[in-house]
């Protein structure tokens, strides 16, 4: 509480060329703690890691923490919170096609704002939680994936929901609904 103005915590080996370029291979990370200590071993479910680097920007009411890394390093975690972790591979490419799609898109229409942010990490932006819920097959698809977006023909982004069962907690319906009877789980 003590500066008025914004600084950056950046990783070691943030600058290598490891994955490309300036800033594209970092090894290290920054470790986010809670600064209220719930567990004697100094540990909390809040504490989050994060590639890439942090800005800290000091408010009158603490601080905004605002996380900087390449769009396909945030969807290791976006498209990792997204599945089951027993999803297939394919799955999660699907994902990772329709998450760097609406990404992309709100990285488009964001604007200018005094902290720089162009999206959140709660669920009504796409949930991102840093490594703790990166997968492996998140990364794996991400890469087989990297730059392909989808569109539908009319150029409209694919609209993604979590919902099963044809209709969104709004009741919002993605499809008609069957009208023949099922006769085994086969028929679904």
């Amino acid at each position: 509480y003590l500066t008025k103005q914004p600084f950056r915590l950046m990783p070691g080996d943030y600058e290598t060329k490891a994955e490309g370029g300036p800033g594209r291979g970092s090894r290290f990370t920054v470790l986010v703690k809670n600064p209220e200590l719930t567990d004697i071993r100094g540990m909390d479910v809040g504490d989050r890691e994060y590639r890439g680097f942090v800005e800290v920007i000091p408010t009158p009411d603490g601080f905004h923490l605002v996380n900087e890394l390449p769009l396909d390093r945030y969807l290791f975690s976006v498209v990792g919170e997204a599945l089951p972790p027993t999803s297939p591979l394919e799955a999660y490419k699907t994902m990772a096609v329709l998450t760097r799609s609406t990404m992309l898109e709100k990285l488009r229409l964001s604007r200018p704002n005094p902290e720089g942010i162009q999206t959140c990490d709660a669920k009504a932006c796409q949930a991102y939680y840093g490594l703790t819920r990166e997968r492996e097959n998140s990364a794996k698809a991400v890469r087989a994936t990297r730059g392909l977006v989808a569109r539908a023909a009319d150029g409209a982004l694919p609209v993604h929901h979590p919902s099963c069962g044809w209709a969104t907690t709004a009741g919002i319906q993605d499809r008609q609904a069957p009208t023949l009877a099922f006769r085994s789980p086969g028929d679904l």
